[in-house]
């Protein structure tokens, strides 16, 4: 199970993305990325991440580091640095890995000189941590 935690649904998910997804992970779940407000401490970013943390291990239905499936369920993280940071870090203490999704970017030029970005899916990468287990 892939756990999509961003701010981007994964039916909003171009067809490369959703097919490379449930091929290495079978399904796809969102959990909606929080709002976090530039005001917000980072005690209350940490208890919101030990919140999410905890829902997504029941999404998971993770138990046991021993048996946990650690390549097939994953967790696609990607948004505010601080809690992303604190989710990873908690999720990692877990040995459950998480990944971003990387992307190609272009710009369109348009007559009126306005631009607009492209983002075309390349592939998942994981984040590195000193307790994840190998993919």
């Amino acid at each position: 199970m892939l756990i999509n935690l961003t701010n981007h649904p994964s039916k909003n998910w171009g067809e490369k993305q959703k097919t490379e997804a449930i091929k290495q992970y079978n399904e796809i779940v969102d959990i909606a990325f929080p709002q976090i407000e530039p005001s917000t401490t980072i005690e209350e970013v940490q208890e919101l991440a030990e919140k999410y943390v905890g829902e997504i291990k029941k999404k998971l239905k993770f138990t046991d580091v021993q048996t946990f499936d650690h390549k097939t369920n994953v967790v696609h993280i990607m948004g505010e640095m601080t809690f992303t940071h604190n989710v990873i870090r908690l999720l990692g203490h877990n040995a459950i890995n998480c990944i971003a999704s990387t992307t190609k970017r272009t710009a369109v030029e348009e007559e009126n000189g306005k631009k607009t970005s492209v983002f075309e899916f390349v592939q998942f990468r994981g984040y590195r941590s000193e307790f994840e287990i190998p993919f």
